[in-house]
């Protein structure tokens, strides 16, 4: 069984490398659900939805598709100091090639959470969705 201990050098790199790109597109899924709350809020305001929900799930597939890994994370909207802080658990990484790399909310979640590193090392996409829910009330409050 592999650790992050036992990662070879090009092992490490592909995980660095994932992490990076997983990064960029968080922080692009967080632009575009801030700027959508712009117009969800507008659309509150106007009576034409009651509320909503955003949500955030990670989808991370292998070149096979047989990887399926799914989760739900927090809101990246609500806690801007969790997801500005760096996630990577040093008691794993410590003295290995990722103990100095910024490790984000979403990737921590694939690293530290339900996934082998066997598993990760087969990860070649991710998807981070953001999912609005809108809701409509007969009673309105």
């Amino acid at each position: 069984m592999l650790t992050f201990k036992t990662l070879k050098i090009d092992q490490s790199l592909h995980i660095i490398n994932l992490i990076e790109k997983v990064q960029i597109e968080e922080n692009r899924a967080k632009k575009f659900a801030l700027q959508l709350l712009d117009e969800l809020e507008r659309k509150k305001s106007l009576g034409i939805v009651d509320e909503y929900n955003i949500r955030f799930h990670l989808q991370c597939f292998d070149a096979e598709k047989e990887l399926n890994y799914q989760t739900s994370i927090p809101s990246l909207l609500y806690l801007e100091e969790e997801f500005s802080m760096n996630w990577n658990e040093h008691y794993f990484t410590k003295d290995t090639p990722l103990e100095k790399i910024y490790i984000g909310y979403s990737m921590h979640y694939i690293l530290f959470n339900d996934l082998s590193i066997e598993n990760i090392l087969k990860i070649e996409n991710v998807w981070i969705e953001v999912v609005v829910d809108f809701q409509f009330f007969t009673l309105k409050v």
